[in-house]
């Protein structure tokens, strides 16, 4: 795990050396262990080393290869680089050193393109052809290692965080407004996107690659799919578990390969007990003898002495059950206070600030640990959330209604709510059973209006699609969502006609007249008016023979791609916010779009969940954390085998028994103890934010919503918000204040940001 960052330029000048010198030292603290910097003009890579694997000089980078012709900066891990070493070495490939570093650079040389398939791991790097002159740049399936670029047309440039653009000559630093308005709105609907809260500064998607020719041809492929990869075992829920369990632990093996001592967080909770214990009976067992799963283990862990996420009591369960040695801390959070500019340029994000883990991993590296096992991806491949009870129960009256089922999703929606402590002033009520039914009330409610009010559309079996811009792909989505033929597009500009969109010809509307189909969708917001009138000259009725692609049909819930909670609402509007922001929603193929609709409705949220919003934001947000000092964080439900394992098990063999989380549960007993295997809470890391607005935060927040900056944003609406601010400290209202803790951070992170770009143009 490392920094890394290159440079090329394409105008036929030398490289910057000052700017990737300073790109590189921006970079230090995901590094600290090296630092190298590898110059050929027009290509200049920067690396910053957290030494993991091949401790010794052999592991440096800059690292090249092939008498010199690749040279790689990388970041991450390859799990299974000792098999595919074995498999190199067999192919007549030699080998100098002992890291997975250099089995990368051999995999490129030999496969190409091709060998990101082969590997089972976490990454980013870019490989310089000497020869080609090219750069080839990956990012691994699910995007655990952050990669950003910058193309101003004359060079292009990478970096593992945002902040080393600032080190860049004639780099403007500007904050996208829309961006920034999206994650104000919605933190999780950010990452998920290829736009970043900088202008013009571009993050590599998961699952894609780019390459990048020294004459300024840039290219991006998507090569890895999760859609075309997923395959659900075969049998019944006994065979389901036994696989989990086997790809699980040796998801757990495989991430003990290292050269230094290994940490697991332990919170207590089912996740992070069960990464634990796997560990332990990993270490335990004859059947895996390789020397790296030897390597000293040690559960830290966060303790929150007297507040309602404290879960000592279940860590020191799972310590006493694995028998695994333990160092337990209590996380004083306002002790980050003091410190809040170094955290937030660490961070970089708009975010709910998560201090305590960043504590934790400063603990960690202070004791010699520079790797930690951790649990994310459990909730969202496993229905672990609080929200997915909503889910279920909205699936509960479809396809027809099952009273039994509502019952147990009932019963787990109740002991869910009942045995997780809220925040201080919220309260879920006395009668969980009133609650739950008036959840499940006002979810049949809103399938009944959609039914009995929107657009019946039962006869239709297909439709054109008038429109070819990014309603067209939403279009799709919607056609497939409700098993409709697609017979052609049509579009009102002449130059598109008979090109193609995605595999379907684009005709001119004149083609409409054949009545070739039962109904037209208008896709085409700018053009609405105009198409809406050129269809009436042309006879054709709206609500008869043509619908627009926001209309409410008459759908039921499980032929809709995604539910209506999925993503934010399109017609929310935020009071705050002074920029109208585009609310977040992928853009799928029409293929990827007809795989989605195999899986069952709670599936297929699950999936947006994993792939699009909470889980790529927990994912940065780690990284940040993590990095900040020279710690990695390895996930095993991240494995791509686990991943495309449990995403198509039916979710009835994730929720049921009064239990989110049934598989793992099944999966890890007599693995982990039986008080943490049943227990039906799940608490996370969270900040004080009312405590630290009530007392040591409010001078500063006093002080930045009367600057000038923040009354002056064309983000938000500075005055309101000021005012409502110093209404709310009259009446030591710190729960409303605490709603514009968001706005305050943004505005202390744009400064901090402008403060260090400021201090890097005067060469400080």
């Amino acid at each position: 795990m490392c920094g890394i960052a290159g440079l090329l330029q394409f105008d036929g000048s030398k490289v910057d050396r000052v700017s990737i010198n300073r790109m590189t030292d921006l970079l230090i603290p995901r590094g600290p262990d090296d630092y190298g910097v590898f110059v050929d003009d027009p290509i200049a890579l920067g690396h910053t080393r957290l030494a993991i694997l091949d401790l010794s000089a052999t592991g440096k980078q800059p690292m090249s290869y092939a008498d010199g012709r690749f040279v790689i900066t990388y970041n991450g891990e390859i799990y299974n680089y000792l098999e595919l070493k074995d498999q190199l070495e067999g192919l007549g490939y030699r080998f100098t050193g002992s890291s997975d570093t250099e089995v990368i650079l051999a995999a490129y040389a030999k496969w190409g393109e091709e060998c990101q398939n082969r590997f089972n791991g976490m990454w980013a790097f870019g490989i310089w052809d000497r020869r080609e002159k090219t750069l080839f740049l990956s990012r691994d399936r699910f995007g655990v290692k952050p990669l950003h670029y910058y193309h101003d047309g004359e060079r292009f440039s990478f970096a593992s965080e945002m902040k080393a653009f600032l080190a860049l000559g004639r780099f403007s630093l500007e904050y996208d407004e829309k961006i920034l308005a999206k994650a104000l709105n919605n933190f999780s609907e950010v990452e998920g996107s290829e736009n970043t809260l900088l202008r013009g500064v571009k993050r590599l998607l998961a699952g894609r690659c780019m390459v990048i020719r020294a004459d300024g041809d840039i290219k991006i492929k998507r090569w890895w799919n999760t859609l075309s990869s997923m395959q659900a075992p075969r049998g019944g829920f006994a065979q389901q578990v036994s696989r989990f369990r086997e790809l699980f632990f040796d998801a757990c093996h495989i991430r003990m390969r290292s050269d230094v001592p290994v940490a697991v967080s332990l919170s207590g909770g089912l996740d992070s007990s069960s990464v634990l214990c796997a560990l332990s009976a990993i270490k335990a067992g004859e059947q895996y003898a390789n020397p790296q799963a030897q390597q000293e283990l040690k559960a830290f862990v966060a303790s929150f002495p007297g507040t309602y996420q404290d879960e000592k009591c279940y860590a020191e369960e799972v310590v006493r059950h694995s028998n695994v040695p333990s160092a337990f801390s209590e996380i004083d959070v306002n002790s980050s206070i003091g410190r809040l500019e170094e955290v937030l340029f660490a961070f970089e994000e708009v975010y709910d600030l998560p201090s305590a883990p960043w504590l934790l991993y400063e603990k960690m590296r202070g004791n010699g640990f520079r790797v930690s096992i951790e649990g994310h991806g459990g909730d969202e491949l496993l229905a672990g959330y609080p929200h997915y009870a909503g889910e279920f129960l909205r699936h509960s009256f479809y396809p027809f209604p099952n009273p039994m089922r509502y019952r147990r999703l009932s019963s787990t929606f109740q002991r869910m709510s009942a045995s997780s402590m809220p925040p201080p002033g919220f309260s879920f009520g006395n009668d969980l059973s009133a609650l739950a039914s008036e959840k499940a009330r006002r979810i049949q409610k809103t399938i009944t209006w959609t039914l009995k009010k929107g657009i019946d559309v039962s006869g239709v079996k297909r439709a054109v699609v008038y429109g070819c811009g990014q309603g067209g792909a939403r279009a799709l989505e919607l056609t497939c969502s409700m098993d409709w033929e697609v017979a052609y597009f049509v579009d009102s500009a002449p130059e598109k006609w008979g090109e193609k969109f995605e595999e379907f010809e684009i005709r001119s509307p004149d083609a409409l007249l054949k009545r070739d189909y039962d109904i037209i969708m208008v896709a085409s917001t700018p053009g609405k008016s105009q198409i809406f009138k050129k269809l009436d000259e042309m006879g054709f009725r709206y609500k008869k023979d043509f619908v627009f692609i926001t209309d409410s049909l008459k759908v039921k819930p499980e032929r809709q791609l995604w539910s209506p909670s999925t993503f934010t609402a399109r017609s929310a509007r935020n009071p705050w916010l002074r920029v109208n922001h585009n609310s977040f929603y992928p853009q799928l193929s029409h293929s990827d779009t007809r795989e989605l609709m195999r899986l069952d409705p709670p599936s297929r949220r699950m999936f947006a969940e994993f792939h699009y919003t909470n889980l790529p934001s927990i994912l940065r947000n780690f990284d940040r954390l993590s990095m900040a000092h020279g710690v990695e964080v390895r996930s095993p439900f991240m494995d791509w085998r686990v991943v495309c394992l449990t995403l198509p098990i039916p979710w009835h063999s994730k929720v049921g028994g009064g239990f989110t989380k049934k598989l793992l549960r099944h999966a890890m007993k007599g693995i982990i103890p039986e008080v943490v295997r049943t227990r039906p809470d799940k608490l996370g890391y969270n900040s004080p934010v009312l405590e630290w607005v009530a007392g040591p935060l409010k001078p500063l927040i006093l002080d930045l919503t009367n600057s000038r900056e923040f009354l002056e944003s064309q983000v938000w609406k500075g005055p309101a918000i000021c005012d409502a601010v110093a209404r709310a400290y009259t009446k030591d209202d710190y729960q409303t204040i605490s709603q514009f803790w968001v706005y305050i951070q943004a505005m202390l992170l744009i400064k901090v940001f402008k403060d260090r770009h400021r201090a890097l143009s005067y060469g400080v």
